[in-house]
C-alpha cells in the first residue's frame, strides 16, 4: 500500500499536471506496477464514502421513515453499487480505449483519475456533513452536488486532454466513457439489489 507520502507526491504530480508543467508527469507512477498501485486510492477514500453513505441514510429515512430499511445489509448492497460500477466501468474504458486507438493512454489515465478521486473525495465530504446536520438542506445539498460534478469533469478533462497530448475527440471519448457507464451500471446494480424502491 502506498504510504501517505506518496499519496501526496502524486497529487502534487497531479496538480502541476493541471497547471500545464509537464514534469508533472514525473510524479506518477504509469508503470503496470503504478496502475495496480493506484487502486489503493479506494482504501484512502473509503473514510468519505462511508460518509456518502451515511448522508444517503439519512435521506433515505427522511422520505420513508423506516430504520428497518437502512440495516447492515443497505450498506453492503451500496458497496456493491459503488465497487462493481467501478469494475465495470473500468473494463469498459480499456475496451473502448483499445478499439478506439487510444489504447496506449488508458492506463495512465486511470492511475491519473484514481489518484485524482482522493483529494475529490474528501473535499466532497462537505456536502454529505451538510446533508447529515442540516435539516431540510435538500436544495443547498444538491446545488453542492451539481459543483462538484461538475468540478469533477472539468479536472477530469484536463488530467485527460494532457495525457493524450490534447486530442480533443480522445479526451471526450474517454470522459463520455467514463462517466456515462458509470450511471448505467449504478443503476443497474442498484435496480438488481432492489435498491431503487427504498430510494
Amino acid at each position: 500500500m502506498p504510504r501517505l507520502e506518496e499519496v501526496a507526491h502524486y497529487i502534487q504530480g497531479l496538480w502541476l499536471i493541471l497547471k500545464g508543467r509537464p514534469e508533472g508527469f514525473g510524479y506518477l507512477d504509469f508503470t503496470e506496477r503504478g496502475f495496480w498501485r493506484s487502486w489503493w486510492s479506494l482504501v484512502y477514500v473509503l473514510p468519505p464514502t462511508l460518509l456518502s453513505y451515511l448522508a444517503l441514510k439519512t435521506l433515505v429515512l427522511s422520505l420513508h421513515p423506516n430504520p428497518a430499511a437502512v440495516g447492515i445489509g443497505f450498506y453492503f448492497k451500496l458497496a456493491a453499487v459503488d465497487y462493481g460500477s467501478t469494475v465495470i466501468t473500468t473494463i469498459t474504458f480499456l475496451v473502448v480505449a483499445r478499439f478506439g486507438g487510444f489504447g496506449k493512454f488508458a492506463a495512465a489515465i486511470i492511475i491519473a483519475l484514481n489518484w485524482l478521486a482522493v483529494p475529490l473525495q474528501w473535499a466532497f465530504s462537505l456536502e454529505n456533513l451538510i446533508q447529515i446536520y442540516v435539516p431540510g438542506s435538500a436544495v443547498l445539498t444538491e446545488s453542492a452536488q451539481f459543483a462538484s460534478l461538475l468540478l469533477t469533469a472539468f479536472l477530469s478533462y484536463r488530467i485527460i486532454d494532457r495525457i493524450v497530448g490534447g486530442s480533443a475527440l480522445v479526451t471526450a471519448t474517454s470522459l463520455l466513457t467514463l462517466y456515462v457507464v458509470p450511471q448505467l451500471s449504478q443503476y443497474k446494480i442498484a435496480q438488481a439489489l432492489a435498491l431503487l424502491p427504498d430510494l
